[in-house]
Formats: structure tokens, sequence, C-alpha cells
């Protein structure tokens, strides 16, 4: 569901969960892999998806996958918390901020890739994420940090982009308290470009549409695979 703002300059598009249909309010729950459009067309009019409701998809229990468009710059307070079944989520290499109990309580979150572009993690994000035990950094600087981002959460690794960001994450709460690695552990390249990919993939093997920067699995059309980090 999406509300809309109809603005002279520009028709924008807000994900939520709660509408008022006749009189009443109505509240969707989302299930299974949901990819959210960098546009809608409402009426012959196309709008751009620019923002994600605060607790927009709580308490999807039965959302399994999520993937984000590049349209979307901050996902709101709460957005995915009580999210308990959601395993996989893609972010845009736009996005710049992760606001307070974002993914709070997402029990089957066994790993996140954060965008280059990110500057902002706030209080608890990752709060009561029970199976959250790797999470890669591809910011080189650390982001600034809210208080129990992590808390409850059996984090070991944190893998970051090089020597100069390890050094800088090990120095910086509460990155500090983990394993900080370099990437690529298990990746076989790095790569600006490659022509000859046919196929992209994340780490738990969803397909990925668009350009993107990160750790990923690329199918060649020489039908080999292989992990690499794109640029």
């Amino acid at each position: 569901m999406y509300n809309l703002n109809d603005d002279l300059q520009e028709k924008k598009a807000r994900v939520t969960n709660k509408q008022v249909i006749n009189g009443y309010w109505s509240q969707k729950e989302y299930v299974g892999n949901l990819v959210i459009p960098s546009t809608i067309t409402v009426d012959n009019e196309v709008y751009t998806v620019t923002n994600i409701d605060w607790e927009c998809f709580t308490p999807s229990k039965n959302l399994t996958s999520v993937t984000i468009p590049s349209t979307v710059k901050s996902l709101a307070y709460g957005a995915f918390r009580d999210c308990t079944g959601l395993k996989s989520v893609t972010l845009p290499n736009t996005l710049e901020s992760l606001e307070q109990f974002c993914f709070e309580n997402c029990k089957r979150l066994g790993s996140i890739t954060i965008p280059e572009s990110v500057t902002t993690i706030d209080d608890a994000c990752f709060s009561q994420c029970v199976s959250l035990t790797s999470i890669f950094m591809l910011p080189p600087t650390p982001p600034t940090t809210g208080s129990k981002v992590f808390l409850s959460v059996p984090l070991q690794t944190v893998y970051v982009v090089d020597e100069n960001a390890k050094a800088l994450y090990q120095a910086a709460a509460p990155w500090n308290q983990y394993r900080i690695v370099v990437m690529p552990t298990g990746i076989d390249n790095v790569q600006k470009d490659a022509p000859r990919i046919t196929h992209l993939y994340d780490l738990s093997g969803k397909p990925l549409n668009g350009h993107q920067h990160g750790p990923v699995i690329v199918r060649y059309n020489d039908g080999s695979t292989h992990k690499v980090l794109l640029k």
C-alpha cells in the first residue's frame, strides 16, 4: 500500500501498511519475497517511491525477503520491527540512514550488507536479531551509531573493504567489540566492471537486478559462478 503526495514539483509515494478505507483503518501484512518498485502509476500519474513509513512492515511475520529501490534514502523508525521471518534484505547504494529499531527482532536475519552510502545507524537498529552473526560494512569509515545497536545480537564478524577501513573500525565503538575482517574472505576477485556477467545474486542466492556494489555471487556467460566484490 502507498500514501501519495501530489506535489506540484514531484509526485511522491510512501510505502505504508495503514490506510483509511471507507472511514476505517485498514492494515496490510506483507508476505513472501517483496521487491519495492522505484515508481508506481496511479490514474495514469507516475509517483516516485521515496519513503518507507514508520513501522511499515510491523509485524509482517511471513515476510521473507525485501529489496529496497534506489529512490529510498532512509529506512524509518521500526520499519521492519518484529519481521521475525525476514531472512534477506537488499539495500540500495543510495541509502543514507537506518533509523531507530529499524530491524529490531528480525530473528531470522543472519547477515546483511550495509551500502557505502550509509552514514547513520541509529539506536537499537539490529537489537534482538538473534541470528545475525556477520555484517558486511561497505562504508570505508564507520557510520555514526546510536546506542545498543547490536543489543542481544550474536554478531561475530564485521567485514570491511580494506586495511584502512579495518583500522578505523577497530578504533570505533561498537565495531571494536567484534572481529574485523577485510573482504574478501572466500571472494575470488575484485572487479570494477564485468561485461561477461549474465546474472547477479546476493550471498544467500537471491537474484539481484540492476547495478550493484559489494559482495555478490555472479554467473558468467560461460556458465561459471564466482563470489566477487563489485565496485
